[in-house]
This record gives structure tokens, C-alpha cells and sequence, in this order.
């Protein structure tokens, strides 16, 4: 089996198709996936892709949400930690809190910690197991 890492980029490509080249290019390479052949995305290009999305190309929250979720249901394309990236999703989508900071404070439940120390009010006041430091 060939497993291989897929760079933001490429991800924006296919969601986006806005180059007349590489869009073709990216879907192709996540069409050519299967048993034999995965992707894998690292959780660097994930929050990429949402920042990407967000702050420049200004994608309202609730297509935001979808285009993430369509990818993260991509079929033989891994996500690292898939389960706190949809956690960190749904609080997003709920409007609970930014998307980073609740993938932070899952990646760190995950990671076996009890809490996340911040000094962000809003994130503490929204995110449970985030702990303002004051």
C-alpha cells in the first residue's frame, strides 16, 4: 500500500477549483485514491485549509463547516486526529468558539490533559475544559 501526505494546497485546489491547471491536478490525485493508494492529512493542513478558507477567501461559517466536513468524509484520505477535528468542528459550527482553539482543546483531551490554560476570555468563557488564567 503507498501512503502519502497531502499538502494544503492541494486540498484548497480541489475544494476551490480555481485554477484552470492544478484544480484539475488535485481532484485527479484524490480521485486516484483507493485500498492501495492513501492520503493522508496532517493536522498543520487542516487548520491551513480553515484559514485559507476564512480569512481570505471569506467562506460564510456554515459553508465553511460543509466544505470541511465533505473532506474530512473523503474516502481512503486520512485526517490526523479525525475525531477532534470533528469535535472542534461542531463546537465551530454551534458558534461556541473559534475553529482552532477548540481543535487546540481537543487535540490536548486527547493528548490526556485535563484542561487548557489560556489568557483568551472569550475561548475560556465558551470552550469546556479551557481555563482562563487570571
Amino acid at each position: 500500500m503507498t501512503r502519502f501526505g497531502v499538502d494544503a494546497n492541494i486540498l484548497l485546489r480541489a475544494l476551490l477549483n480555481d485554477h484552470p491547471q492544478q484544480s484539475g491536478m488535485a481532484r485527479h490525485l484524490l480521485a486516484g485514491l483507493g485500498e492501495g493508494r492513501r492520503g493522508h492529512i496532517a493536522i498543520s493542513a487542516v487548520l491551513e485549509v480553515f484559514w485559507v478558507l476564512r480569512s481570505r477567501y471569506r467562506v460564510p461559517r456554515q459553508a465553511l463547516y460543509e466544505m470541511m466536513r465533505r473532506l474530512l468524509m473523503t474516502r481512503h484520505l486520512e485526517v490526523e486526529s479525525s475525531e477532534a477535528v470533528v469535535r472542534a468542528l461542531a463546537h465551530y459550527r454551534e458558534g461556541r468558539a473559534d475553529f482552532q482553539d477548540a481543535l487546540l482543546v481537543e487535540r490536548n483531551v486527547e493528548a490526556g490533559c485535563d484542561l487548557t490554560c489560556t489568557f483568551d476570555r472569550e475561548a475560556a468563557r465558551r470552550l469546556p475544559k479551557m481555563e482562563l488564567l487570571a
